[in-house]
């Protein structure tokens, strides 16, 4: 082995190389869904402080010799997911304040599972001198709040983001989608344009 060098991984784009995981092991144990491991410029040292019980100053001393890699898969639908009013209690406004329900799906684990190896594994061919497993990260992009159905009582609107119990309400996000998407704005934006064709043709025809 020669001298360590830093990754400087600071100096790199913020996704640096996405290598997709449709193996046996994906297709057997998630459904044949997989993942996708995404190395990135660095993890943030906050995070893997708290998850690997490191002092945050050994952390940052070691900035340049970091590299991130993470998990990008789907969050399998569940009838039990969803966001609830409360009771009793109420926000700052005196609205019934919300309750979220979240939990993984048996293949979500799995899936996680997997990465984790996977992860250490290229790390450790790479002589890595650490390597550390952390939990999901603190910020989510939250979909299937408001999923589509075709009947009012399996969801919150129609294929083109119509509330059914407020048919003036139009909702133009991710919350429609009953399950997540591979890329962040990208599927939302389609379905907003499909969504305002929709609009447009409906007030064509005076039917809105």
């Amino acid at each position: 082995m020669g001298r360590r060098l830093p990754t400087s991984a600071f100096n790199h784009p913020a996704v640096r190389c996405l290598l997709p995981d449709f193996s046996h092991t994906a297709i057997r144990e998630f459904q044949g869904r997989g993942g996708i491991l995404r190395f990135l410029n660095l993890p943030f040292a906050s995070s893997t402080a708290d998850g690997a019980h490191c002092d945050y100053a050994q952390i940052l001393g070691k900035y340049e010799n970091f590299a991130g890699l993470w998990l990008v898969g789907e969050d399998l639908p569940q009838a039990s997911n969803g966001v609830a009013l409360h009771s009793t209690e109420e926000d700052q406004y005196g609205l019934s304040a919300p309750v979220i329900h979240f939990l993984d799906h048996s293949k979500d684990v799995a899936m996680r599972i997997h990465a984790f190896r996977s992860g250490r594994a290229i790390y450790e061919s790479l002589n890595a001198e650490s390597v550390f497993e952390l939990p999901p990260g603190p910020s989510t992009r939250n979909m299937g709040t408001c999923r589509q159905s075709e009947k009012p009582g399996d969801g919150v609107c129609n294929g083109y983001g119509q509330c059914h119990d407020v048919p003036n309400l139009f909702i133009s996000d991710g919350s429609e989608f009953t399950s997540s998407s591979a890329e962040n704005p990208t599927l939302a934006i389609v379905l907003a344009i499909r969504q305002a064709r929709h609009l447009a043709d409906k007030l064509n025809r005076d039917e809105m």
